[in-house]
This record gives C-alpha cells, structure tokens and sequence, in this order.
C-alpha cells in the first residue's frame, strides 16, 4: 500500500492532513471490458490514517459518489475492513455495501459491488477475472481505467 499511495500523489490524487490520507478512487464501468471511460463514474473517497503510508490499515472510512450521466448519489461514510492480504495483494471488505476492494501487487484496483452478506475472496475474484466470465446476474467489477502505467 505504500507504493500505492506514493503513486497517488504523484497523480495528485490525494489531499493530506495531519491525521488523514484521502486519495481518491475514480473507477469507470468499462474498465473490464474496453477500457474506454463511459459517462458514469463511481469514485471512492477514503479517508485513511497517516501510518497507512507505512502499514496496511485494519479498516478506514469510504464516501462513495456516483455521478455523471446519473442523477448524484453520494454514500457514506462506510467502513471498509481488511478481510485477506497476502504479498500480492490486499482485500478490503465493506458489509454495509455488500462490496470488495481489492489493491493487487501490480497496482490494479477493483471494487467489486455484488451485494453478497460475506466478502468475496480474492482466490474467487480472481478466477473471475482470468476466465473474463462474469454471468448476467453477478455484477461486473470496476476498475480504473487511469491507472495505465505500473507505479
């Protein structure tokens, strides 16, 4: 997560306190499919501790905003929860949502809403994302399309 966040500010999408670290997530619906933005963005603003720069956080607070070709919606704020990490990545979880977060080694963020009262497992989402094969009824991953480069 440090790298991450590191990269974030390079983009100038973090905004610093004292006590907090916001960089903001903008993911667009098509980043799965062609990578081309599409006119609604869903954006996760969080609100992590300064130390996040230096450890993995147990849990931080999301504000989600959904707008564009949609009317506004903003929700929040969430907890978001560690459920699973490894050296490859890390799973955050956020019951209220029915979502997953997931942050991979080779800087990809998704943030999977599929309503589900448990989180999805990394192993899972990721079998989903090599075989391309998410069902009309399972809700497709975002992803940010502007993370292009590796940080």
């Amino acid at each position: 997560m440090p790298h991450l966040l590191a990269y974030y500010a390079k983009k100038k999408w973090i905004v610093k306190s004292n006590k907090h670290i916001q960089p903001t997530l903008p993911f667009d619906v098509h980043g799965l499919d062609c990578g081309a933005p599409d006119c609604y963005t869903t954006e996760l603003l969080c609100s992590l501790p300064v130390l996040a720069a230096k450890i993995t956080p147990k849990s931080f607070l999301v504000q989600v905003a959904e707008y564009s070709c949609v009317e506004q919606k903003i929700l929040g704020p969430v907890q978001f929860d560690l459920c699973e990490q490894s050296q490859n990545f890390l799973n955050f979880y956020a019951k209220h949502l029915g979502s997953n977060l997931y942050f991979t080694k080779n800087g990809a963020v998704y943030y999977y809403v599929h309503h589900k009262k448990t989180p999805i497992r990394y192993r899972q989402f990721d079998s989903l994302l090599q075989s391309r094969y998410f069902e009309e009824a399972t809700a497709i991953p975002y992803k940010i399309a502007l993370l292009k480069e590796r940080y």
